[in-house]
Formats: C-alpha cells, structure tokens, sequence
C-alpha cells in the first residue's frame, strides 16, 4: 500500500496533491472555488456565484433583527425616563412635581408658585369674595375690586333690546289689523261682511245674501249662521205614545205620572218643540206643580243630546228641543 507522506517543513507545490481534492477532472479557472462532492468524495473547482453583497440581500431570521425606528420607538415607549443615565432613578412621582436639572442629573421637585401678593405691582390688603383685580393708573397697582355685574334682568338697564311690557304689547296690537294674523285674508272685504272659514283661512263673506230685517234670528243652515226668520209653533195638546210634529207646542197633562213621545221623521235645520204642563193659561210660563216625567224617543238614525229621560219635579219648567240638521241630532234645553 502506498501512502502520501506530507512533508513537515516544505510548503506543497500544489493541494493536488491531496486525495481528497481533483484538479484533473474540472481544472479550475478564475473565480472557482473549491466544492465537496459527495458522490466521489473529494474537493473540486467549480464555478460558484455569490450574490449576496449587502444586507438587503439578505433576509431577515428569527434572532439578529435589523435595526428600524419602529423597533426603538417600541422599546422606548415601554422605557421609563428614570432608567436614563442622567435622570435621578428614585424620582418622586407626587402630584404637581417637575423635573428639575441638579447635579448633572434631573431630580423630580414639587412645583413652587408664589402667591401674587409678593408682586410690587399688585395690593392685596383689602380682599373679599368675588373680587377681580383692576389696574389703578393713579397708584399704579393692580387692586381688588367689585364688579356691578347685574344678576338678572332687573339689574341691568335697558338698551337697543327691549324688555317686554304690556302698553308695548298694546302698541303693536292697536296699529295692527287682523291681515297680520297668518290665518286670515282680508283681501276684497266690504262693508257688513262676516270672516268665515274656507279650510285654510278666514276670509270675508257677506252675512246672507239677503239683509237682515228686524225680528230675524241667527239660524244654522248646515255650514254657516245665517239671518232667518223663526219659525212659529203651534199649539196642540197631547197625550202619552203620540209622534209629535216639529214646530209645536205641546200641552200636557199634569196629572199623569209620566208622557212618552216620539219626535218627527223628517226636521230640518231650526225645527223645534217645546212641552209644558197644562196647568196655566200661558204655555211658555206654565204655573201647574210640573211633569213628573217625560221620555222622548227619536226617529232612526237620530240622537238627542242630554237625557231621552227626564225626570221634572219643578214647578213653572217648560222642556224644549232643537234640531240641528248637520249633525242629525235634537237638542234638549230647560226654560224656567
């Protein structure tokens, strides 16, 4: 067996010389470097590349971070400022502290203000609640003083903003007219109208379409009053269970315990029926001891507004009923 014997002191012509290395397969060239192959175990020239030249050409691992002012505006965000080289680290963190430069260190101090008394130009002898301090040209100090500030509106005098009275109210009222109201058109009034509501706003309209004369009443026609002439009643005189007509009066029994009704079918606006006791020689002023009790019946449809069933223990009374048409309704009054 042959062995290669390397030498102690001559330096080697060639590490080709060396088992483990080939130079005869790939020769090397300019820029090679050796690479182990494992397959036929031994160190060959090859060509390599290397393409990293700078740490951007390097990614970053787990441990070995690259430095970014994120990462130190972290870490320092979680650093307290006594653990500076240059700040006192048992630093006295009470209310109202500063920092104080001392000693080539900053030391936490409490704040000291002077009150303003010390000033030269301020006196402060004389001093009370709610006091400001006002500057004295004469003496050239700032001094205390009280300020006429008004509390509420009784203090203060009037000025351009007006304060509210009842003769102003009046003013403005009497040289208005009723045009100012929102709701109201006066436009093409004449004399004897009347205002009237058309849905949206009261606007002028003729009392009737004829004028009123003497002895008319104001009658409801459905939608307006109107002037018209009241309709005479006719006396008749009656029993219990009978239909009485509209525009009647009815004369009563007094001695019965109670006289029953029935009002007409077919009233229109104004209609009206007046029932009184016998008892008298003037049926609207009845002097006889009065109805014991009177029920009135309404046709279909119709109502009464008050009691269908009246009892009436009072002398010299007399019951009336008027009908109104827009609500198809009687209504019940008392007349003594």
């Amino acid at each position: 067996m042959t062995h290669l014997i390397y030498p102690n002191t001559s330096p080697v012509e060639s590490i080709g010389v060396f088992m483990d290395v080939d130079l005869i397969s790939n020769p090397p060239q300019e820029g090679y470097a050796l690479l182990w192959d494992d397959i036929n175990e031994k160190w060959k020239p090859t060509s390599i590349t290397v393409t990293i030249q700078t740490t951007d050409d390097l990614p970053e691992g787990n441990t070995n971070f690259y430095y970014t002012n994120t990462r130190i505006q972290n870490y320092l965000s979680s650093v307290a400022i006594e653990t500076f080289n240059n700040v006192d680290s048992n630093l006295d963190k009470s209310d109202n502290n500063i920092l104080k430069w001392d000693n080539n260190q900053l030391i936490s101090v409490p704040i000291s203000i002077p009150n303003l008394g010390i000033s030269d130009d301020v006196n402060l002898s004389v001093l009370s609640d709610g006091q400001v301090l006002v500057w004295d040209f004469d003496q050239g100090l700032w001094i205390p003083q009280t300020l006429p500030i008004p509390e509420t509106t009784t203090d203060l005098p009037e000025g351009n903003n007006l304060y509210h009275t009842s003769s102003r109210v009046s003013s403005v009222i009497n040289s208005s007219s009723l045009n100012s109201l929102s709701n109201i058109d006066e436009s093409g009034k004449e004399i004897g109208d009347q205002l009237s509501w058309n849905g949206s706003f009261w606007i002028p309209k003729p009392l009737t379409s004829n004028p009123p004369e003497s002895g008319d009443m104001m009658m409801w026609d459905g939608s307006e009053w109107v002037a018209a002439k009241p309709k005479d009643l006719n006396y008749i005189e009656t029993s219990s269970n009978i239909t009485i007509a509209p525009n009647t009066i009815c004369g009563v029994d007094s001695n019965g315990e109670e006289i029953t009704i029935t009002l007409p079918e077919s009233p229109i606006v104004g209609d009206k029926i007046v029932i009184f006791d016998l008892a008298g020689s003037d049926p609207l002023s009845p002097t006889g001891f009065g109805l014991n009790k009177v029920s009135i019946l309404p046709s279909l449809n119709q109502t009464i507004q008050g009691y269908d069933s009246l009892d009436i223990k009072e002398e010299n009374i007399s019951l009336g009923l008027v009908y109104s048409s827009n609500k198809d309704r009687w209504s019940i009054y008392l007349k003594t």
